[in-house]
């Protein structure tokens, strides 16, 4: 239906539609649809693959762990409305050449997206009660969850940032860089830190969820340095560059 409306647009002609282009190519574009393809199956892939953990850990341990998964999947859907529009905004003033504009779209969407999280782990924290009790009828598994929903708050900020910051790098051509990072802290150093936080140090589910944190932290520290990199290297280049075409 999308694909329909798209070739019947009364603009059609003057976009170009039906027409073969060589701005932007196909190999640009799959190049960062592969880039976000790895990326996003390595973090699904490492958050379901620890599903294996808690399973080692016992019944109780699966279900405590998959209903916490599932409630910052949730979160995790509004963190990439954010990124879709923050990549947006950020590809068309890269697409202008106003490197400030590009920066101001990444802040902006970075920092609405970060207002959002911190209100909604807040939300989390406030009602864990009541979210441990939606999600299962068994008293002592919702009061166990409910136990652990602190875990859930403070992993929700920095896992929305991070998506929304590799979001707004894309959108400057650098796809492979938040891919790395992916693969580093999810693919590498959470499986790792959960198999010991979770077995090794006797710290169950709360070892699953302190995993999850620091490799979330890692991830958004390492793109948001990287964000800010992009962000200087043109001014220390040539400080002209990072201006507009208005200002020149």
């Amino acid at each position: 239906m999308l694909l329909t409306w798209v070739l019947r647009l009364p603009d059609r002609e003057r976009f170009g539609i039906r027409k073969r282009s060589a701005e932007p190519s196909y190999s640009a574009l799959l190049g960062v649809g592969a880039a976000a393809l790895v990326s996003h199956a390595a973090e699904a892939g490492a958050f379901s693959g620890m599903t294996i953990i808690a399973g080692r850990l016992g019944g109780d341990a699966v279900a405590a762990y998959q209903i916490l998964l599932n409630l910052l999947a949730i979160v995790f859907m509004v963190a990439l409305g954010f990124s879709s529009a923050t990549a947006v905004l950020t590809s068309e003033a890269v697409g202008r050449h106003s490197t400030r504009d590009a920066t101001r779209a990444s802040v902006a969407g970075l920092l609405l997206n970060t207002l959002f999280m911190l209100l909604t782990a807040l939300g989390v924290f406030a009602f864990s009660r009541f979210i441990g009790r939606a999600y299962t009828a068994n008293l002592s598994l919702a009061a166990f969850v409910s136990s652990l929903l602190w875990l859930a708050a403070v992993i929700i900020p920095p896992d929305g940032a991070q998506v929304v910051v590799a979001s707004a790098l894309r959108a400057r051509g650098d796809n492979w860089f938040p891919t790395g990072s992916h693969l580093l802290a999810y693919a590498l150093v959470m499986p790792l830190l959960a198999f010991w936080l979770a077995e090794t140090r006797g710290q169950g589910v709360t070892g699953l969820m302190l995993a999850i944190f620091v490799a979330t932290l890692l991830s958004c520290a390492v793109l948001c340095l990287r964000l800010w990199w992009h962000h200087a290297a043109p001014k220390a280049a040539s400080p002209a560059q990072s201006r507009t075409p208005a200002e020149r």
